[in-house]
């Protein structure tokens, strides 16, 4: 017989084998589950609750990135500071809704130029993803140009 650690290694080879093979199966019968508003607070509850004991778990972690974010990118977390202190104190209002689609899901800031940081773009995450998928692919089409590539 086995022992339990070559069990649980076998049982963890197996199961991501099987996630492999029926990934979109899985996909879609979790989206199913979460579509019924009973499921759906089950779900954000445990969300919850393994978010918690996963900050706790990746606390070291966690504080390294955030130093080495704020080393990394000083300008934009100076922008984004005075941004939260402006809102905190009341002289600059968060847009509750998305000014490109109008969606009311966790609304962010997006700031087209770090030396404005009042000058403020309020997304849905989708939209600010969008913008910045956008931006990223036009940068990319000015250096071919520039580096003597056609598009």
């Amino acid at each position: 017989m086995y022992n339990e650690e070559e069990q649980k290694k076998k049982w963890i080879e197996y199961s991501k084998k099987y996630y492999k093979e029926h990934k979109e199966q899985i996909r879609e019968t979790k989206r199913k589950y979460c579509q019924i508003p009973k499921n759906r607070e089950k779900k954000r509850e445990w969300d919850k609750q393994y978010q918690k004991k996963a900050r706790i778990k990746f606390k070291d972690k966690i504080k390294k990135y955030r130093k080495e974010y704020r080393e990394k990118y000083p300008e934009k977390c100076k922008a984004m500071k005075i941004v939260f202190r402006n809102i905190h104190n009341g002289k600059l209002k968060k847009r509750s809704c998305c000014e490109v689609c109008g969606s009311f899901a966790n609304i962010q800031g997006h700031h087209s130029d770090y030396d404005k940081p009042l000058k403020v773009i309020w997304l849905c995450p989708k939209c600010h993803k969008k913008l910045h998928i956008n931006l990223k692919e036009k940068i990319c089409k000015k250096e071919k140009i520039t580096m003597g590539y056609s598009t």
